[in-house]
């Protein structure tokens, strides 16, 4: 574990690919505050970003997991 940068010339790379829609060719969409949460589909393409105040137990989320 260790501290890393999610914003600025030093984002780290997996934030870098989780922002850019030019990296991952979907979203474009900086981190907004902690507990930001991405859904990633099984073969590694980003589904959807929710903001820091979405419930993990959201509908959103358990359809997207139940659509699986």
């Amino acid at each position: 574990m260790a501290k890393i940068h999610v914003r600025g010339d030093s984002i780290h790379p997996v934030y870098r690919w989780l922002t850019s829609g030019e990296e991952n060719g979907v979203l474009d969409k900086k981190v907004l505050w902690n507990f930001q949460k991405y859904l990633i589909e099984k073969d590694g393409t980003i589904y959807d970003c929710l903001g820091p105040t979405a419930r993990p137990y959201s509908n959103k989320v358990i359809e997207w997991i139940l659509s699986e």
